[in-house]
């Protein structure tokens, strides 16, 4: 490990199964701090390489089985940040009560909440979004890397009117308790069955 700057470091391995280690283990963190972890090209210098994006997996809640497809949750994977990948086991037979997918987000934004769907014909629904390994963020803005007590929005209004509309909600539990809380059914219906009748409309929160 080589300090670069006081905020910036680099990292040297000697395998290709430990850098896909650290970056597929993500995110990292360091003093309750994010780490931004990017894999440097032949070409880069470290210095000039932009540090924004860092991927989570994120849970997705009480989606309809009806939009339980690849395409739909792409579709959501690009509205929380940019969609990375699938987790294998979300669309296997047994029935799960959140679906699973690897996002990037770009921390100068802040983390979604939930997302607005409608069935074509049907109602709108929410899907609540909670993230793994999340660590220090703001209930008040939603950015990470700060806590409400240094949020710059307070200055911007008075205690009278402060809301904080994120919570320790969007931190996903464990992968381990998840597991064994609860049961599990087989699904009523085929996967893809009622892919066909669904329409995906989404408004931002």
């Amino acid at each position: 490990i080589k300090d670069l700057s006081p905020t910036l470091f680099l990292f040297q391995f000697f395998h290709e199964i430990d850098i896909n280690k650290v970056i597929d283990s993500g995110p990292w963190t360091f003093d309750q701090h994010i780490l931004i972890v990017q894999r440097l090209g032949a070409e880069d210098q470290p210095q000039h390489v932009p540090l924004f994006h860092t991927s989570f997996w994120t849970q997705i809640y009480n989606l309809p089985i009806g939009f339980q497809s690849e395409k739909i949750l792409q579709s959501i994977g690009n509205y929380i940040g940019k969609f990375v990948e699938l987790d294998e086991n979300n669309l296997k037979g047994i029935w799960r009560n959140y679906m699973r997918i690897r996002v990037a987000i770009d921390v100068r934004q802040p983390l979604k909440r939930r997302m607005r769907l409608k069935k074509a014909g049907g109602d709108w629904m929410w899907v609540d979004f909670k993230y793994e390994r999340l660590n220090v963020f703001c209930f008040i803005c939603g950015l990470l890397g700060h806590t409400e007590k240094r949020c710059p929005s307070l200055y911007e209004c008075t205690t009278a009117t402060i809301t904080k509309p994120y919570g320790h909600w969007m931190k996903a539990p464990t992968r381990r308790n998840l597991m064994n809380a609860g049961d599990r059914w087989l699904r009523s219906t085929p996967p893809g069955a009622e892919e066909r009748k669904v329409c995906l409309l989404y408004t931002a929160d």
